[in-house]
């Protein structure tokens, strides 16, 4: 009873620690095969992207009313650039992303006007916009069916309003300054906003840069999956190659009867009976008739079995023929 149960508790033993180096080897092969597909996607995004492609976070800027503490103002944001970081002769696009909640202020706002203004040259350009309309239907069923993610923080109930406010811009080659900042103002006081991007990339931006940068999260992920299958199957190939034998045995397939097998055996049939009849005048020579006829009587019995297995032998010959 105590040996038994002694091996049933060896046998967990190896089995759970058996099961531990298998999940502890795929977790560390699975660990680096997506860090090394996230390292070679961030060196493409790095190397493909051009440093002029940027986004930028946007902080708001307004004069609050004394009386009922809301914005009494238009709202107002400077970005600052980089030096250089909209070149001479080059041409530009520039977006700006709010994020707006779903809130009944936002939904009485309306149609407003969203200005910028390139700095030092004092080139303003304006763009009306409209915060997107969702019926309450809508709304509620949104929340429903989102519910368990709005209670871990996972999303929220907002909706992004893209603003183009320069398309196909050119960077003048007159100017004694290229373009240090953009001023921006949102001609409303009454738009919520939660936050702000503004976005500015080369006209020349297309094919798979123009998805990386519009589309960061998307083409992580697409980037990230495909390196990482490529990743996969060229270490399953290698290995396959590394672990193949480098001989292959082959089993000897089984004789099969061929003309000279069958030459063989009629010779050696011929040659039986040949010495069978020699050793038969022999026997009448010495020992006498009776003698003699018995010999006889088996010799012909043999020789009947002869040639039937000649005959056959014969048969087979022509079959094979």
């Amino acid at each position: 009873m105590l040996d038994s149960f002694k091996d049933s508790c060896f046998r967990y033993c190896y089995w759970v620690g058996d099961t531990l180096k298998r999940v502890l080897c795929i977790v560390s092969v699975s660990a680096f095969s997506i860090s090394l597909a996230v390292t070679l996607y961030g060196a493409l995004y790095w190397a493909v992207l051009p440093s002029s492609a940027i986004s930028m976070a946007v902080k708001w800027d307004f004069t609050s009313c004394q009386v009922v503490g809301q914005p009494c103002s238009f709202i107002r944001s400077e970005v600052k650039l980089v030096k250089k970081q909209m070149a001479r002769g080059s041409r530009y696009n520039v977006e700006l992303l709010l994020d707006v909640p779903d809130s009944p202020a936002n939904r009485e706002v309306g149609m407003f006007l969203a200005c910028s203004t390139l700095l030092p040259i004092n080139s303003t350009s304006c763009t009306s916009a409209l915060v997107p309309y969702k019926s309450l239907l809508v709304t509620s069923l949104e929340s429903v069916l989102l519910l368990p993610l709005h209670i871990a923080r996972l999303a929220s109930s907002t909706s992004i309003l893209p603003i183009p406010l320069l398309d196909n811009h050119t960077e003048s080659d007159t100017t004694l300054s290229p373009t240090t900042s953009i001023l921006l103002e949102l001609q409303t006081s009454k738009l919520q906003i939660s936050n702000a991007r503004l976005k500015i990339w080369p006209c020349d931006l297309s094919g798979i840069r123009y998805l990386m940068y519009h589309h960061p999260l998307l083409s992580t992920l697409l980037g990230v999956t495909t390196i990482l299958t490529v990743t996969c199957l060229t270490a399953a190939l290698a290995i396959a190659r590394f672990l193949q034998p480098h001989r292959v045995v082959v089993a000897p397939s089984p004789r099969t009867r061929s003309n000279h097998d069958l030459a063989d055996r009629q010779a050696r049939a011929r040659l039986n009976l040949e010495y069978k009849q020699t050793r038969l005048r022999e026997v009448k020579d010495k020992d006498g008739v009776e003698e003699a006829d018995q010999v006889t009587a088996l010799t012909s019995n043999q020789s009947g079995t002869e040639n039937l297995t000649l005959a056959s032998t014969d048969q087979d010959h022509s079959k094979l023929e």
